[in-house]
């Protein structure tokens, strides 16, 4: 389908030779850019707050993790790939992970308590850390809670290990506030996930509706809904405006002679032929029936000679079921001040005048 340059840029109703619909940027992208920078203080603070080279170590790599998926996620292309954000995920995890391991090790095994200060931090950070994780897995709440509760169970864990063996607690608050403010930040990015995912879901299906009420159902070409929606929103003034108006000539006797299904393959065979004849300044509509408009953007000149190329081709089309079929034009240009209903009028008018004088043939009506 060829379109005219669309003067409502928020129109996304797909119509006929509509290719592939333009890529949207995944959601978890907007999450990165707002939590990782956070991540990546956290980091810092870390790093800052180090109290020799071997608590470093943690914060260092887990800042070039986020570091690096920050920066991705601002260059194009990536920020549209589910697969991507899938991966963003796993990273983050590891980076984390990473952070985990090295204090524990510090602690179980080199016995270094030093390592306290960075888990006192990172367990800060642990709420932010789980409405991540409950965001990431919205969709999942199951592997969210499990997720959760595996990262509360852990930090209490590592809590009781320093209060026992170094009389040094991990979590500086209560335990008992400590899961309590976790699980309220977990289940509230749970809830606005599943939320999120329902209104989606439902904005989808509206776009679905709306698109399906803007076209034909047996050609797939914009309707008459879709007409008056895009002769509407012209850019007035811009350029010249014309409306084509068509008919196909002594259609009844296709139906009467072959069967309405032998006209349906007719109309559709027809509709794509003529579409793919269209230049990009110019949108075939179908009107009803065997009725069919063009709103061109375009001099009057240009679309006269249009429709005459038009009326041309298709004495020429073998269609289905060994069809041959001639069709009659009207033409006239619509005016900046004047309605598109003014415009149609007096097309059809000229299509009507094409109709008796013989038929196969295009008539113009100047304003």
């Amino acid at each position: 389908m060829h379109h005219p340059p669309s003067p409502n840029p928020t129109s996304t109703t797909p119509t006929r030779r509509a290719s592939d619909t333009a890529m949207r940027q995944h959601w978890r992208v907007d999450v990165f850019r707002w939590l990782v920078p956070a991540g990546i203080a956290a980091c810092v603070d870390h790093a800052l707050g180090a109290e020799n080279r071997a608590m470093l170590i943690a914060p260092l790599v887990s800042a070039s993790f986020l570091l690096v998926l920050w920066i991705a996620a601002m260059w194009p292309g990536v920020s549209e790939s589910r697969r991507m954000a899938r991966f963003g995920d796993t990273m983050i995890v590891c980076a984390l992970l990473v952070a985990v391991a090295v204090f524990f090790v510090m602690l179980v095994w080199q016995r270094d308590a030093s390592a306290i200060r960075g888990m006192q931090r990172l367990a800060l950070w642990t709420p932010l850390i789980a409405l991540y994780v409950s965001l990431m897995l919205g969709r999942t709440p199951w592997h969210g809670v499990a997720a959760i509760a595996l990262l509360t169970a852990l930090m209490v864990a590592i809590h009781v290990y320093t209060v026992r063996n170094f009389g040094v607690p991990v979590l500086l608050d209560s335990v008992t506030n400590f899961i309590a403010l976790t699980a309220a930040t977990a289940g509230t990015a749970l809830i606005f996930s599943r939320y999120r995912t329902g209104l989606s879901q439902t904005f989808a299906r509206l776009q679905v509706a709306e698109a399906q009420s803007m076209t034909d159902a047996l050609t797939n070409l914009p309707n008459r809904r879709q007409f008056r929606f895009d002769s509407t929103h012209r850019v007035i003034g811009s350029v010249p405006h014309c409306l084509i108006v068509l008919d196909l000539d002594e259609f009844k006797r296709v139906n009467d002679t072959l069967g309405h299904q032998a006209g349906d393959r007719t109309l559709v065979a027809f509709s794509d032929a003529v579409a793919d004849r269209l230049p990009d300044t110019a949108t075939l509509y179908r009107w009803g029936g065997e009725e069919f408009a063009i709103l061109a953007f375009m001099p009057r000149t240009d679309a006269k000679a249009l429709a005459e190329s038009l009326r041309r081709h298709i004495e020429t089309l073998a269609l289905p079921d060994d069809v041959r079929v001639t069709a009659s034009f009207g033409v006239t240009e619509i005016l900046a001040n004047e309605s598109v209903d003014a415009a149609f009028q007096r097309a059809d008018a000229a299509l009507y005048e094409a109709k008796h004088a013989g038929r196969n043939r295009s008539v113009f009506h100047a304003p």
